[in-house]
């Protein structure tokens, strides 16, 4: 019998059974690696998210920057002043130098002051047209004279009668250090300058094109050429009315700080850089976006006029008193009001639709008027023991007592002129001996100013102009409205000679240039020729709308500017080009107020006339082009 044998059993899977422990640890670990991939892609997304989210904020706040700087152009290209401070001398010398073919340098000194430097300007008066081409440069200190060139401008056609600025990029000043700004020049153009108060230093060959180094021939420590640096800074905006302007150094929103900065980009054009930043994850970030503005009415020779002129701005001062009489220099003015306290006041006039007052100090005694000279503003008043006060004003911000200068007797102080060495004051009428109506005072060294001469004629005097060695002053004689005194030998002043229009007027204030004198009487504006002292001569005759307060001429001698007790026509422009046959260009009412313009002074930094006000909530006007 055959026995059958049966293959060996294979083990039976179980389809129905579970997973082992190490295939659920394995895909535990598998699955957790998953998510935390996809919760990190999650986070990443999110926070690239808020990122972008962020930069296109801060990209729109930027080009809200641009765009609201175009807007505060187009009201008036006047108000994009390049930011920053200026160094320098930044008022109009009378005087005028020049040096064909050479250089000439004003010695800067920073004090407390730091940053960048956009642009250089020089006051240019006279062009030669046969070689009009002007360069800047900035030179460091090398033990008291120019040594190595910093940087250095284009080169330019001079522009007579104007300030000439140019861009300058890549230098860098440092605080309470000395540098040299300097003009250099192919012909024979003439620029403003004074002979005291500054440092200057000259090359009288080889200074053109600037070169390096500046290698000084000459020096002369009595010269201040009108020459002066503007540091790069910056603004903030705010809106008011659906209208931009510049307000503060920053702004604000939410998270977001933003910044403004205007800089020359050559003529009629600015550079305007607008910066946001903001904090992320402890990080600063930041967008930066840049834009150019042309002043393309200028460019197609449709400047702004006179003849149009508008009240641009105002600013409102502590109290209620009047303003009086009011000066500038630079982008500030300076006003002084009739009263005991808050009495000087300073005001950056650089944005004219927005005056912004940067101080009220209170100074001795009741200021009766006003002139600014240098670092100086030299201040009369009503009382005697404090007849000249002399304010320093290198920091607007902070004015500071320099000298109080008494005189003899009584009576008050009425008017100032700076010339040279000397301030020569205009007083009220005193018999007492040696109070002079005419007194000279000495102000070579502002902080031992002291009387040094005067002359006395017993009729009250109100106001003083100075050329060459006269003085011509505005009195309250019917008989004799202006003296003519020599004053070749200041310690000795004498009469030279008088004017008489035949008018029973008394004369408030005078004002001149070349050789003319504007002298105001009443509501008459006369216009005389002084080409010979002693012999004034009557040219022609302007009515004013009202009791002319002050008078004030434009740096191209062809405008002269008035305010009156006019409650109608407070602000008048004079056409002067023919001092002749002087006619009116603009009468303004100051819109909203009825009071006078008691005090007027323009300004050649920004082109604009300052008014001292009588209104209790504009004591400062600024009157524009438009």
């Amino acid at each position: 019998m055959t026995t059958r044998r049966h293959p060996a059993s294979r083990p039976r899977v179980n389809s129905e059974a579970g997973f082992s422990v190490v295939e659920i640890l394995l895909a535990a670990t598998v699955f957790g690696l998953l998510i935390t991939g996809l919760l990190g892609a999650v986070v990443y997304g999110r926070a690239s998210t808020a990122n972008s989210g962020d930069h296109a904020r801060a990209n729109f706040l930027a080009e809200e920057g641009l765009e609201a700087a175009r807007n505060i152009g187009a009201s008036s290209y006047a108000n994009l002043v390049d930011s920053g401070t200026n160094l320098g001398d930044t008022v109009i010398e009378g005087g005028s130098d020049s040096n064909a073919g050479g250089m000439s340098a004003l010695k800067i000194i920073t004090g407390t002051n730091t940053g960048s430097v956009s642009s250089v300007s020089a006051y240019i008066k006279g062009v030669d047209n046969t070689n009009p081409h002007i360069q800047m440069a900035i030179y460091a200190d090398s033990s008291g004279t120019p040594g190595s060139r910093l940087g250095i401008t284009g080169v330019q056609t001079a522009v007579a009668n104007s300030w000439n600025s140019f861009a300058i990029t890549g230098v860098t000043l440092s605080a309470s250090t000395s540098y040299w700004l300097a003009l250099s020049e192919d012909g024979g153009t003439t620029f403003a300058s004074a002979t005291s108060g500054g440092t200057a230093a000259y090359r009288t060959s080889g200074g053109y094109p600037a070169p390096n180094p500046f290698a000084a021939d000459s020096a002369n420590t009595a010269d201040e050429p009108s020459f002066y640096v503007t540091l790069a800074s910056t603004y903030g905006l705010a809106k008011s009315g659906g209208q931009w302007t510049f307000s503060g150094t920053t702004d604000t929103t939410d998270i977001y700080t933003r910044q403004i900065t205007v800089s020359s980009a050559g003529t009629n054009r600015k550079l305007i850089t607008s910066t946001v930043t903001w904090q992320t994850g402890g990080a600063t970030s930041s967008v930066t976006l840049t834009t150019r503005i042309s002043n393309w009415q200028a460019a197609l020779g449709v400047p702004k006029t006179w003849a149009n002129a508008i009240v641009a701005g105002s600013a409102d001062a502590t109290g209620t008193t009047d303003g009086l009489r009011v000066d500038t220099a630079g982008n500030y003015a300076y006003m002084v009001r009739n009263t005991t306290s808050n009495n000087f006041i300073v005001a950056d006039i650089s944005n004219p639709t927005a005056p912004s007052i940067v101080s009220t100090s209170t100074f001795s005694g009741t200021p009766t008027n006003i002139t600014i000279n240098g670092s100086y503003a030299y201040v009369t008043t009503s009382t005697a023991t404090t007849a000249l006060e002399i304010i320093n004003i290198s920091t607007p911000s902070a004015p500071t007592l320099t000298k109080s200068v008494s005189m003899t007797g009584t009576a008050a102080a009425r008017g100032v002129f700076v010339s040279g060495n000397y301030a020569y004051v205009a007083r009220a009428s005193s018999t007492t001996t040696g109070s002079n109506e005419f007194t000279v005072v000495n102000i070579a060294t502002p902080a031992s100013a002291a009387v040094v001469g005067g002359y006395n004629n017993n009729i009250q005097m109100n106001e003083i102009y100075v050329s060459g060695n006269y003085a011509y002053v505005a009195t309250s004689s019917t008989t004799a409205e202006m003296l003519v005194i020599n004053i070749s030998t200041p310690t000795a002043p004498t009469l030279a000679a008088t004017y008489n229009p035949a008018t029973t007027l008394t004369a408030l204030t005078i004002t001149g240039y070349g050789s003319t004198v504007l002298l105001g009487m009443s509501t008459t504006l006369d216009a005389i020729n002084i080409t010979t002292p002693t012999a004034p001569t009557r040219l022609g005759t302007f009515t004013a709308a009202g009791t002319i307060n002050d008078v004030d001429v434009d740096p191209t001698n062809l405008f002269a500017f008035l305010g009156t007790s006019s409650t109608t026509g407070e602000f008048q422009v004079i056409n002067i080009a023919s001092p002749n046959a002087m006619v009116l260009t603009k009468t303004v009412d100051v819109t909203g107020i009825t009071s006078t313009v008691n005090g007027v002074a323009h300004s050649s930094s920004v082109d604009v006339v300052i008014g001292a006000s009588a209104s209790d909530t504009q004591e400062m006007l600024i009157f524009g082009k438009n």
